[in-house]
């Protein structure tokens, strides 16, 4: 964060998960970081564990019709 200068008022930051390749929530690859707005960071927090849930119930009902 340090190289790219301070965060801007009103924003905080994001660990960008891009096809979940990175699963370290201490990352601090700048590449995987991004200023965002607080309702941004809970929309996309949101959608990240509507996504997980919604694979584990995939794989609970794959590993019950085996």
């Amino acid at each position: 964060i340090y190289s790219y200068g301070p965060i801007e008022k009103g924003l905080e930051i994001d660990h960008v998960q891009e096809n979940d390749l990175c699963r370290f929530t201490d990352c601090v690859n700048p590449a995987h970081l991004e200023a965002v707005t607080h309702a941004e960071n809970m929309r996309r927090s949101w959608a990240r564990r509507r996504l997980k849930a919604q694979l584990a119930a995939q794989l609970a009902e794959s590993s019950a019709a085996a």
